[in-house]
């Protein structure tokens, strides 16, 4: 049966609003209440959902709710239409609705458990599914979690996150030795999960949304010295090393990542089908960018332009091939930086740790996008790189590499003032 399903609030002048369903059939209107309420300014009406950007999954559970109901009168038998009948059977749908998943009031409370339900509905989720990389993250952030939960043997709720438990956690965090990147990866993780479980109506501390629920993150000082590149000429080196095989390849992998500012997955993902051409006739590379869902265009310098494409490898290969290449092309001038170090026994069990290394030790995947950029910051206007690069602005870019962005204009400033 045809219909036409809308999300609203019936009145913004409410600091908090519930959530109305609409359904219009056989010219008939029938308004419903759901069992979600959103903070009143923060409703798109247009689109039918929550502006605020940290709203995703609160998001995806209307969308998902819209889409059940409206599926389910698609198959209502309109020839049984009668419409006191049919809003009872309404009301009987929204409740299933939110029953329907395993992340309704009847799941369980227990805050470890919710970052699998988290986990299982953004791996399920069509609009916005989840990289690779993040899914990643967050595994790896409730390990870190079920390990700290150990420590403090108490089994902790999702409602149990409050000040105490956030000073708790970063302290142990701290403790064990995790960065501060580390530890703010964590926290924005954990603010995730909880924001995903109150969406589905789960009781959490308001504690979450105060000030002092802040992620951590290095200082300006550690960026910059966690910043490692390689010059352009520390690449002829690199480039000029007689190798062979799959040490080759990865060295050419890594030549093409600097000139290219491709990230590990995605710079192994290239082929030929990548290679197009613009209206000169000059080689472009376009690739979609995983992590941000964006599609770039690269220009081919000609530093690459014979290497495109080496066989591929998996990245754990590659990261470790380019460390041997780096060391064998002499780059070993003692850097500081942050290096993964194996803690005890337990192989799993590691740390970025800051200190003085030789270069070579501290080159990852992502040295070929931070390369890109410090090589041609002073080459390109930063809005060109950022096309390149697909960085959401000019000062993410600029932290991406430790540079300060109050100083950013006078690069530009000097450069058009010796035109």
């Amino acid at each position: 049966m045809n219909s036409s399903v809308k999300l609203l609030i019936r009145s913004a002048k409410k600091e908090y609003s519930s959530i109305y369903i609409q359904v219009i059939v056989k010219r008939k209107s029938f308004l419903l209440v759901s069992p979600y309420k959103i903070l009143s300014e923060r409703w798109d009406s247009k689109k039918q959902e929550s502006k605020n950007i940290e709203d995703r999954e609160f998001n995806e559970v209307l969308l998902l709710m819209k889409k059940y109901i409206s599926d389910e009168i698609k198959a209502y038998d309109e020839n049984n239409f009668e419409p006191t009948q049919f809003k009872n059977w309404l009301i009987r749908k929204i409740k299933q609705s939110s029953n329907k998943s395993e992340h309704s009031s009847n799941s369980s409370n227990l805050l470890i458990d919710w970052y699998d339900y988290y986990i299982e509905q953004a791996k399920s989720r069509v609009a916005d599914p989840i990289t690779k990389g993040t899914l990643k993250t967050i595994q790896t952030s409730k390990k870190r979690m079920e390990a700290f939960i150990e420590y403090r043997f108490e089994v902790p709720n999702v409602n149990s996150v409050d000040r105490d438990f956030y000073r708790s956690f970063v302290t142990y965090l701290r403790f064990k030795k995790y960065n501060e990147n580390t530890i703010g990866t964590d926290i924005k993780k954990l603010k995730t999960v909880l924001k995903f479980a109150k969406a589905n109506n789960m009781q959490i501390d308001e504690f979450i949304y105060s000030d002092e629920f802040k992620t951590i993150s290095k200082t300006k000082q550690q960026r910059i010295e966690d910043t490692i590149t390689l010059s352009l000429d520390e690449l002829k080196l690199i480039d000029e090393l007689e190798l062979e095989g799959t040490k080759a390849h990865a060295r050419d992998w890594l030549v093409i990542s600097c000139f290219t500012a491709c990230r590990g997955e995605d710079l192994l993902s290239l082929n030929d089908s990548n290679i197009s051409y613009d209206d000169d006739g000059d080689k472009v590379i376009s690739y979609h960018q995983d992590k941000v869902k964006i599609i770039v265009d690269v220009p081919v310098f000609q530093e690459i332009e014979n290497k495109l494409f080496p066989p591929t490898m998996e990245l754990a290969t590659y990261n470790r091939l380019i460390k041997e290449i780096c060391k064998e092309a002499g780059i070993n001038k003692l850097t500081k930086g942050s290096k993964t170090i194996t803690f005890g026994p337990n192989k799993s069990d590691k740390r970025k740790v800051h200190g003085i290394y030789e270069k070579w030790e501290l080159v990852t995947s992502h040295i070929g996008r931070r390369s890109y950029i410090t090589n041609f910051y002073h080459d390109f206007e930063l809005s060109e790189i950022r096309m390149v690069t697909g960085h959401s602005s000019e000062a993410s870019l600029l932290t991406y590499i430790g540079k300060d962005n109050n100083k950013a204009h006078i690069k530009s400033m000097k450069k058009k003032r010796t035109i």
